[in-house]
């Protein structure tokens, strides 16, 4: 048998643990719906742009390039706006 204290001790704890879950849940539960919301934005930009015309348009790569840097004939980098554009996108 429990003593009263043991008892409301066991209750708080638990109390605490369930108020610990629930957060989590919630943190959860907002990453998915920024996460989904990206998707969407990406969504939607690529189908903006009509990405898949088969070719490298100007306007895809005014689009979604930002910087390309030339080091020689066999190194290149290309620095991508896609974070610019995600960002753009949730803000409609």
């Amino acid at each position: 048998m429990m003593t009263r204290q043991e008892y409301l001790e066991k209750k708080k704890k638990m109390q605490q643990e369930i108020d610990s879950l629930e957060e989590e849940q919630q943190e959860a539960k907002k990453a998915e719906e920024e996460q989904s919301e990206m998707v969407a934005a990406v969504d939607r930009a690529a189908e903006d742009t009509k990405l898949f015309t088969g070719k490298l348009t100007n306007e895809i790569v005014e689009r979604f390039i930002d910087t390309v840097f030339v080091y020689d004939s066999e190194r290149i980098e290309i620095v991508y706006k896609l974070e610019d554009i995600i960002r753009k996108e949730l803000m409609l």
